[in-house]
């Protein structure tokens, strides 16, 4: 259940962040915008494989096996590990063009915001060190490793979707467009 909140959450910010980014960019930001869109595609990739893997990691000894626990499952475990490994090299991707988008950021709190971003990995060796190293053995630390791993692509969009002023300034009237209808909603039945 967690993996599938995240997962789903986590391609809800990145659809709207991509929607943002192609029709509401200010010319000054478009190579900003660019890395943006790069990355959150990437990001939606990875939570929409998450979704269909929902990966759990075994300790065994000094080994580890790869569960596929979602939809996967019902069509062959091949296709889990090739899902897996697609996510896999995103993840590594998503990282590298954080890194690259660096040093095309404008604001100082955006920097300092992504740059924490990626400590969200450290969550993911620490549990998987405490089940390898049998330290504790729970199911909730065998999932605990790839869903910490899949809050690096849920936050990231919100992290551009706040931090960039045009684009948390967009939200925001989006926001307040559906409060203004939700309001006449029950204006009109009240």
């Amino acid at each position: 259940m967690v993996h599938t909140t995240v997962a789903a959450a986590g391609t809800f910010f990145n659809l709207l962040l991509i929607y943002i980014a192609i029709f509401h960019s200010p010319n000054k930001i478009r190579t900003y915008a660019s890395l943006i869109l790069n990355l959150a595609f990437s990001d939606m990739i990875i939570c929409l494989i998450d979704l269909f893997v929902q990966q759990r990691l075994v300790p065994t000894g000094w080994s580890v096996i790869f569960i596929g626990n979602g939809p996967c499952k019902y069509f062959d475990y091949t296709l889990c590990f090739k899902a897996n490994n697609v996510g896999q090299h995103l993840q590594t991707f998503g990282v590298y063009i954080l890194l690259v988008s660096f040093s095309y950021r404008y604001y100082i709190l955006a920097l300092t915001v992504q740059i924490c971003i990626p400590a969200f990995c450290s969550i993911a060796i620490i549990t998987y060190a405490i089940g390898q190293l049998r330290i504790f053995n729970h199911p909730a630390l065998e999932y605990a490793s790839p869903i910490s791993l899949l809050l690096t692509p849920v936050v990231s969009p919100l992290a551009s979707l706040y931090c960039v002023h045009p684009y948390k300034n967009k939200v925001m009237s989006l926001i307040f467009k559906v409060k203004v209808a939700l309001f006449k909603t029950n204006m009109e039945e009240g």
